[in-house]
């Protein structure tokens, strides 16, 4: 198998739905991710994550925006019967008032 395996991922989104009998589109959204995980040696493997995604109010012309970001990392043991793993990170959020 490789010793290094992982992902990246570009997302886009947005809401639309009727309110009081007019098309209500609020929110565009865009966001990306990766990912990428590694065997080191027979018993212990890491595995590191990294993302972030935004939201942009478009009813009032970008009067709210709304973002996040998170970095990960996950490290795991092997052993006869069973894995122990430890995981970190940290996850931020923001808002922009305009």
């Amino acid at each position: 198998a490789n010793k290094y395996s992982g992902y990246v991922e570009v997302s886009a989104g947005a809401s639309s739905f009727p309110y009081w009998g007019d098309d209500y589109e609020p929110w565009l959204g865009f966001g990306a991710s990766g990912s990428v995980a590694t065997k080191m040696g027979d018993d212990w493997s890491m595995q590191f994550d990294v993302g972030h995604w935004s939201r942009v109010e478009s009813y009032f012309s970008g009067y709210y925006d709304v973002y996040g970001s998170l970095a990960a990392a996950h490290a795991n043991r092997s052993f006869d019967n069973y894995n122990m793993g430890v995981f970190g990170g940290v996850l931020t959020t923001d808002t922009l008032h305009r």
